[in-house]
C-alpha cells in the first residue's frame, strides 16, 4: 500500500492548524483552514462555475505556511530578502507535495482577490466586535483589492463583475463606519 496520500494529507491538516494574524491582537483566531475555506466559499460565490483547479488553489493556497508560520504582510514589505526567502521556502513546499496547479492569469487574479477579500470579510469582523486593531488590516485589504480591481478594468468576465460588487459593498462598510486614515493609524 502507498501512504504517500496519507503523509500528504496529515500534513495538509497540521497547515491547517498554523494561526493567521499572530502578531496583532485579535478577539478571536484565524487558522489557515478557517481562512482557507472562506476563499473557497467566496471563490464559489464570485465564480459559480470556477474549474476545480482553481477551488483546489482555493482551498490549500496556504498549506506550505507550516513550515514558516503566517508572515505578516508588512514584515514582507519591509525586507525583500526575507520575502524572497519565505518565497523559495514555500515554493519547495509546493513542489514537494504537489500542491499548487498551474492557473492562468485571470484565475490567480480571481483567487488573489477572494483571497484578500476573506482577510477584509475577517478584519471587518473584528471590528464589528469592537477590535479597533482590525481597521488598518481592514483599510490596507480593501486599498489591495482596489488597486487589484482597478487593473482589471474594462476587463470582462462575470467574476470580475461580483468582484467590484463585493469591493462597492466593502467601501460602503467603510464609509458607513468612518473607517478613514485618521481612525486607523
Amino acid at each position: 500500500m502507498n501512504g504517500d496520500w496519507i503523509r500528504r494529507h496529515s500534513w495538509f491538516r497540521d497547515a491547517g492548524d498554523v494561526t493567521r494574524f499572530h502578531t496583532l491582537r485579535t478577539i478571536r483566531q484565524q487558522s489557515v483552514a478557517h481562512h482557507s475555506w472562506g476563499v473557497a466559499t467566496l471563490l464559489l460565490h464570485v465564480w459559480p462555475e470556477a474549474p476545480a483547479s482553481v477551488l483546489r488553489a482555493a482551498l490549500w493556497h496556504d498549506v506550505a505556511e507550516i513550515e514558516t508560520g503566517d508572515m505578516p504582510a508588512p514584515i514582507k514589505w519591509a525586507n525583500p530578502e526575507l520575502k524572497k526567502e519565505l518565497d523559495r521556502i514555500e515554493a519547495r513546499a509546493h513542489a514537494q507535495w504537489d500542491i499548487l496547479p498551474d492557473l492562468s492569469t485571470r484565475e490567480r487574479t480571481v483567487l488573489k482577490f477572494c483571497d484578500m477579500a476573506d482577510l477584509v470579510f475577517w478584519s471587518w469582523e473584528e471590528v464589528c466586535l469592537g477590535n479597533r486593531n482590525a481597521a488598518i488590516v481592514f483599510r490596507r485589504g480593501l486599498l489591495f483589492l482596489r488597486q487589484r480591481m482597478a487593473a482589471q478594468d474594462g476587463e470582462s468576465m462575470p467574476a470580475y463583475t461580483r468582484c467590484r460588487e463585493l469591493l462597492v459593498y466593502f467601501t460602503d462598510l467603510e464609509r458607513k463606519e468612518g473607517l478613514n486614515d485618521s481612525t486607523t493609524k
